[in-house]
């Protein structure tokens, strides 16, 4: 009889050290000032307990990653992060009047992580001027180039406080969106509006004449050598001779052979190109789930699988469709993607 209670009150003994401990779950450190340490044991223990971690950054600006993107983040790291949160502001007064620019960051020990895979919900203040419409207050993603990307916000105008999610950090800017839509074929309800519209501002794309854009026309492969060539920083690739010159960037950018450059390009020749100046990077992305994938070239298997895995080629109906030739107006929506994903 002994021998069983001890043995009861053994095992009793084991299920209580293996329940939640209350006391250890109210102490989470699950927030903290931007600039503060948080080390992987932390994080740990908030993706373990599905908790989200909030960085204050003063005046109301605050940053909440979701669970999901703590668990990459922990990935990156062996022993601590921080996360910074700065108005630069001051830095941009010349080529960005009238803006307010955020450095958003996260550092995990001496590296940098930009891309976290999860959200973080993000909170920052902006006060329109007078004279300024509130309904156009609006959140770019920006470039070290300075290609900006604009991106789905919410606005208080009672408080002044604009919030909105993002996949990964760097430079934000907050304004007033003056864009004046010059294309007659490109309409506010069409699915590609805010894509034309982001390579048009960047001067990404220009329009097959001033006041169209042709969206539904399909794209050649000298027009993304141009375009990619754009988002690279190059001068010349505007005006007279931009298409040869293009060429030659795409060509010792190591991106393309160069061949059939009025040639209707196809999706996986943009995701392949688009990998490729990207630096080939590694994906884990299993494509069995769409009913085309055998259809994938073996050239372009990882850069579609990249592709895919960070958003930037969108499957229809359950198919890749990667032979099929681009439109404009898909490149330009494939092109804005890229760009907000793996441009720093």
């Amino acid at each position: 009889m002994k021998k069983r209670i001890f043995h009861l009150l053994l095992a009793l003994c084991m299920a209580l050290s293996l329940m939640p401990n209350a006391a250890s779950a109210e102490n989470l450190l699950d927030e903290v000032s931007s600039g503060e340490s948080v080390t992987k044991a932390d994080i740990d223990r908030l993706v373990v307990s599905g908790k989200s971690l909030k960085i204050n950054g003063g005046d109301g600006v605050k940053l909440v990653f979701d669970t999901e993107a703590l668990k990459e983040i922990a990935k990156q790291t062996s022993e601590y992060i921080k996360v910074a949160i700065e108005d630069v502001t001051a830095e941009y007064q010349h080529s960005r009047a009238g803006k307010k620019v955020f450095f958003l960051a996260v550092f995990a020990e001496d590296k940098t992580v930009y891309n976290f895979k999860g959200k973080a919900a993000v909170t920052l203040p902006y006060e329109p001027n007078e004279g300024e419409n509130a309904e156009n207050v609006t959140v770019w993603y920006l470039t070290n180039s300075g290609i900006a990307i604009e991106i789905p916000i919410e606005y208080d105008a009672e408080t002044n406080f604009i919030t909105f999610e993002v996949t990964h950090f760097l430079l934000y800017m907050v304004g007033i969106d003056g864009y004046i839509n010059p294309f007659e074929d490109v309409g506010e309800n069409d699915w590609y509006y805010m894509d034309v519209k982001a390579v048009k501002q960047n001067n990404l794309f220009v329009g097959t004449d001033l006041t169209t854009f042709s969206p539904d026309s399909t794209m050649t492969r000298e027009m993304l050598w141009t375009v990619l060539g754009r988002v690279d920083g190059s001068q010349k690739l505007y005006g007279e001779g931009a298409f040869e010159s293009a060429r030659e960037w795409a060509m010792g950018a190591g991106i393309t052979d160069g061949k059939s450059p009025k040639g209707y390009i196809t999706r996986e020749q943009i995701a392949t190109m688009l990998w490729r100046y990207a630096g080939k990077p590694d994906a884990g992305c299993n494509l069995s789930r769409f009913s085309d994938a055998v259809n994938i070239s073996d050239y372009a298997r990882d850069a579609m699988a990249w592709a895919v895995e960070n958003g930037i080629i969108l499957g229809y109906d359950g198919a890749l469709m990667p032979k099929d030739s681009a439109t404009r107006a898909e490149a330009a929506a494939i092109m804005r993607r890229f760009i907000e994903v793996a441009i720093k």
